[in-house]
């Protein structure tokens, strides 16, 4: 299939609707009916504004994470709208890919 990727960068302590805004994403693509996406943490990162993310032993809040999302476009560009619509301000890289299934495991 052909598809997006959609990359959603932000930090540990951003929050919408008084959840962590990376659980939030998940969670609404889900709802959505986006087929899959993924939640990674970073140890350290810079945004555009030069200001330097990490993780500290002591303090998890400033922690990079990525949220990746996989859909056919027509639905990526829905959910991206429907992100927009509600007034999100998140920084994102979207990609064209091929994606699909290889075997026969009904979890992969």
């Amino acid at each position: 299939m052909q598809g997006s990727l959609i990359e959603f960068y932000t930090t540990h302590d951003r929050q919408y609707q008084g959840r962590a805004l990376s659980t939030w994403l998940i969670e609404e693509a889900r709802r959505f009916g986006v087929p899959g996406a993924t939640l990674s943490v970073a140890g350290s990162g810079f945004g555009a504004g030069g200001h330097l993310h990490s993780a500290h032993f002591f303090e998890l809040a400033d922690e990079p994470v990525c949220v990746r999302i996989i859909a056919e476009d027509a639905l990526a560009t829905r959910f991206m709208q429907h992100l927009e619509q509600l007034g999100l301000a998140l920084f994102f890289v979207r990609t064209a890919v091929q994606f699909g299934k290889l075997g026969s495991d009904p979890h992969a």
